[in-house]
């Protein structure tokens, strides 16, 4: 079975979806769609829907009227194009619901404020400012839960990162199109509404082409590669899910 159809069939059984997804990958998705460095693990990812092999082609309808010069009224017409041309790339599947995650809440209160500034002293004043903290308090962490949309693009170890990038690009343009957009929350500084999720081989970070730090220790050379591919996708949206199926 190649790589693509063996991943959506994984994504359509609910006892294998998770498994796609492992720790370092839950935190992509995060970093893709949210800017929130504060949160840790472990993460959880919650699958409210996985629609799998999803058509985001272009519909085109027209509508407009047509009428005789010799002829008061015009004729409504209503066309609906098919067979046209259509670069829409193939998706895998489409996954709403969340993913979860951590934070520590604040554990070091203030006490006190206390100030020699006068309020009445004009824009030049000076002074100083004593602010006073407790001891640190020790705190549970609290779990956050992070709406997610996310076009899964399952792809072999032959793609081109180039025409990957732009699939990414029409896929999320369309999913704009459609509103299928994760929910905005004031509280949550997000990066992107739709996350894309590149699932691929993990064998690719095999090729030194990947770049990774100086100095990597050789044996970690594959997950380094990883780990700074994952940084500069995530800017863009992107949550780099590498994963091994048979």
């Amino acid at each position: 079975m190649e790589f693509e159809d063996a991943v959506l069939v994984r994504l359509a059984d609910e006892t294998t979806r998770p498994t796609l997804f492992d720790q370092a990958s839950l935190a992509s998705v995060i970093a893709a769609g949210y800017d929130l460095p504060e949160l840790e693990g472990p993460y959880a990812a919650l699958f409210d829907s996985v629609e799998l092999a999803v058509d985001l082609s272009a519909r085109v309808q027209v509508s407009g009227s047509v009428r005789r010069i010799d002829e008061a009224l015009p004729y409504e017409i209503d066309l609906r194009a098919v067979g046209l041309r259509d670069d829409t790339p193939s998706v895998t599947a489409l996954w709403r619901g969340a993913v979860t995650a951590r934070v520590h809440p604040a554990g070091d209160p203030i006490t006190s404020v206390t100030s020699n500034w006068r309020p009445d002293s004009g824009p030049d004043v000076t002074g100083d400012l004593r602010v006073v903290l407790a001891d640190p308090v020790a705190t549970s962490p609290q779990v956050r839960r992070l709406p997610i949309t996310a076009v899964v693009l399952a792809r072999g170890s032959g793609f081109r990162l180039t025409a990957l990038l732009r699939e990414t690009s029409i896929v999320r343009e369309r999913l704009f199109e459609a509103g299928l957009e994760a929910p905005a929350d004031p509280q949550l500084r997000r990066r992107q509404a739709v996350v894309v999720a590149w699932l691929l081989p993990t064998s690719i970070f095999d090729d030194a082409a990947w770049p990774v730090p100086d100095g990597t220790d050789p044996a970690h050379l594959p997950a380094a590669r990883r780990a700074a591919a994952g940084v500069w996708l995530a800017r863009h949206g992107i949550a780099l899910v590498p994963t091994t199926v048979s």
